[in-house]
Parts: structure tokens; C-alpha cells; sequence
């Protein structure tokens, strides 16, 4: 097996006569049996310097292997002879899939051809391949890959003022990608299918045209499995968008959200059911009040600034109450027992109904049949870190859905 580290050898004889130690240079390590001795198990080093390498016998001929940092991809293995250390720094599946098969190598009762070893060492080495791209930043057309593709390799893209319009699906093939910023563009959507990429945890779409696309159907990328276990990062400023979806309720590890410069009237009712909220930016936007499930948010940054908030004096309510329907029974079930349910379980017409919701004054769920109220919420209570503009405003509007007889008493003496 060969794989590809940066390795530093550690002469111990040297060491003792205050000689400098050499830099770790990028090589090839491969483990396997020596040529013409099959029973016999070596570790080559080759490099660029090194074409040849240097021939390692294991068994017998190792005096430790230090694999406390093997989880971060780092190792030393301590040679007999000759008096090396052989410091290896790659990357961690590929440190873990080679100490396995040394740990086999070095059992005595294992014979060395069932672990059917390749054979290693028999040719020089050409080139030692190039270090793999990881970050990739694509700010002209000159520069945007064609028929080449992108990196395999790649764990943070971004795609910035290139005008596109359409996604590149390509995108979609990379298992590795945790960063995506496809900022000042001009897409109008995303594809559903971005629930293919297993390991995205930050997007950003800031400065494109999302707003242009005004259907349901256009958010429906938001519905992923995938990515409502693994999204913390969203950012959607700067899109005309005149409405946020309630699926974006579904991204329930989501830390931080940023929707600011667009033109938003209402927010989603469930949005305070986002728990692991942490930082949430909503400014320069057309809200007049904020849902009133916010009440559960303990957040470390707030800002809802710029926006028209209509502050109203609580008033009581008729006694107008109108009995739950079955299906609001059920769906306050499901939110107030928090049972978790995943888009195979339920018809989207039901998930969809789930994300309708808002807050009663006792934090109790409640959805359309709930008397509509207004009350006024300190920021304080929900944030640790505020910005409160020019007008220092202490408290914002928020709206409630009464969801029963008693809270509409408490409500009216509250108010009274």
C-alpha cells in the first residue's frame, strides 16, 4: 500500500552530536513485501530527493510506534536499524488504514502472504504527486474550470463575481466540500439535490437574485435530510427576498443565519425552534414584529436593526376562541414532545403545515386556530450581544397565537 505524507527522518546518532534536523519533505511511504522475499514485510521512503528510497525492515526492527496523534494524521515510528525516526504527517484515513495493516504485519501468528501485500520498492520513484488543493478561489472566467473539473480533494470553494446563473453541478460530486461561497452572482435557486453533498456545514449565496424566484418549489433544496443534520452556516443577504421559507426550519444544527438586506415582511413562525441558534442577523429588512417562538432562543449575537418595527400597546382579546381542529391537535403534539420526524415520514403537505408554526405566550405550539396577539419582548432575554442602532431600541414587537381559553384570561390580565 503507498500513500502520500510529509515525512521528516530523525538520524538519533546525529541528534547526539547537535546536528540540525533536516525538514520534513513531501513523500511517498509504501508498505509491503520486499522483492524476491515475499515473506518479508519493509516500509520504503521515497522523495524527490530520494528516487531510490530507503528500505525499512519492519518486523523485528521496531522499537516503537508513537500513535497518540494518529486521529490528526501524525505518527513517529522508531527504527532499530539504522537509528531513524520516521515522523509521518498526512492525512488521518490514510495514517489509520496504514497502522492497521503494520499492526497485522507485526503479529507473529500472521503469515505475511494473507495480508496479500504488494510488492514495494522494486522501482524508482518519478515524482512525488502534488499536494492535494483543499482551498479553492474562483474570481474570474479565465480562471473557473472547464473540462478539468474541481479537486476531489477540495474542502472550501468560492465562486464569486462571476455572474453565474446556474449552479454548477459539478459541485455536487465533491465529498470532501464543507465550504461553499458562491456570493455576488446571479442565481436565481438551488438545485434539491444538494442534499448529495455529505459534508457541506457553511453556504453562502449572499448578493445573488433570490428573490426573483418567488415559488415554494424554488426553496425545496432546503428539505434534504442531509443537510438539516449538518448545515450551520447559511447565508442569504442581499437578495431581494421578500418571504423566508418555513423549510428553513429544518436545518435544525443551524448556528448562525444571516438574512439582512433583503425586503422581508414576516418571518417563519417556528424560526425560535432553531435550538442551536446562536447568531441570527435580520437587519435592513421591512419587519414589523418578529415571531413570537424567539422567546426560546438563547443567542450570542442579535442584530434586528433597520427595519420598521410597529411597537402596539397589548390589548385584551374577545373570548373568540375556535376549538382546534384534529390537525392542530396532532401537530401541537408532535412540537411540544419535540418527536423528530424526517421528510420520509410525513406528506409535505403536513411538514409544511409543521412549519407553520408560532408560540403561545406559555411557549405552548400553536398554529392557525390560536388567537393573534402583539406583545413587546426585551432583547436581553434572548441575546447576549445586541446591535441596537440609532433608535437603542431595548425591546422588539413580537407575535403571539393564544392557544387556549386560560391564556386568553392571563393575556387580558395582563393586559387590564
Amino acid at each position: 500500500m503507498k500513500f502520500v505524507a510529509n515525512v521528516e527522518i530523525n538520524h538519533r546518532l546525529a541528534a547526539s552530536y547537535s546536528m540540525p534536523k533536516r525538514r520534513a519533505q513531501r513523500s511517498v511511504l509504501a508498505f509491503g513485501t520486499k522483492p524476491g522475499y515475499p515473506n518479508e514485510l519493509v516500509l520504503v521512503h521515497q522523495s524527490n530527493l530520494n528516487s531510490l528510497g530507503t528500505v525499512y525492515k519492519v518486523k523485528d526492527n521496531i522499537e516503537r510506534v508513537f500513535d497518540k496523534y494518529a486521529k490528526d494524521g501524525k505518527t513517529t515510528i522508531r527504527f532499530k536499524e539504522p537509528p531513524h525516526d520516521v515522523i509521518i504527517n498526512c492525512e488521518a484515513s490514510a495514517l489509520e488504514r496504514f497502522l492497521a495493516a503494520l499492526k497485522m504485519g507485526l503479529r507473529k501468528n500472521v503469515c505475511t502472504k494473507s495480508l496479500k501485500l504488494p510488492v514495494v520498492g522494486s522501482e524508482p520513484l518519478k515524482k512525488v504527486p502534488p499536494k492535494p488543493k483543499h482551498h479553492l478561489t474562483y474570481n474570474s472566467s479565465a480562471d473557473y474550470p472547464t473540462s478539468e473539473g474541481f479537486p476531489k480533494t477540495a474542502i472550501s470553494i468560492a465562486i464569486n463575481e462571476l455572474e453565474r446563473t446556474r449552479f454548477d453541478m459539478r459541485l455536487l460530486g465533491l465529498p470532501f466540500l464543507q465550504v461553499l461561497n458562491l456570493s455576488n452572482n446571479k442565481l436565481l435557486m438551488l438545485p434539491p439535490e444538494m442534499d448529495l453533498l455529505p459534508s457541506l456545514v457553511k453556504l453562502s449565496v449572499a448578493h445573488n437574485q433570490f428573490g426573483a424566484a418567488r415559488s415554494l418549489s424554488s426553496w425545496s433544496w432546503l428539505h434534504g435530510e442531509r443537510l438539516a443534520r449538518q448545515l450551520k452556516d447559511l447565508d442569504l443577504s442581499g437578495n431581494e427576498i421578500s418571504f423566508l421559507p418555513p423549510a428553513v426550519c429544518n436545518l435544525r444544527v443551524l448556528e448562525t443565519l444571516n438574512v439582512k438586506n433583503n425586503k422581508l415582511t414576516v418571518l417563519p413562525g417556528a424560526l425560535g425552534t432553531l435550538k442551536r441558534l446562536k447568531t441570527f442577523i435580520a437587519s435592513d429588512n421591512q419587519l414589523e414584529f418578529l415571531p413570537g417562538s424567539i422567546k426560546l432562543w438563547k443567542l450570542w449575537f442579535l442584530d434586528v436593526t433597520d427595519n420598521p418595527f410597529v411597537f402596539r400597546t397589548p390589548r385584551s382579546v374577545r373570548m373568540e376562541y375556535k376549538t382546534p381542529s384534529l390537525l392542530e391537535w396532532a401537530a401541537r403534539c408532535v412540537i411540544n414532545n419535540r418527536l423528530k420526524f424526517t421528510p420520509a415520514d410525513l406528506p409535505l403537505v403536513v411538514q409544511h403545515y409543521l412549519h407553520t408554526v408560532t408560540f403561545c405566550h406559555c411557549s405552548q405550539a400553536c398554529f392557525k386556530e390560536g388567537i393573534c396577539v402583539y406583545s413587546n419582548l426585551a432583547m436581553n432575554c434572548i441575546a447576549a450581544n445586541i446591535v441596537r442602532g440609532i433608535n437603542l431600541y431595548e425591546e422588539v414587537p413580537v407575535q403571539y397565537r393564544l392557544c387556549s381559553y386560560r391564556c386568553v384570561e392571563k393575556f387580558n390580565s395582563y393586559c387590564s
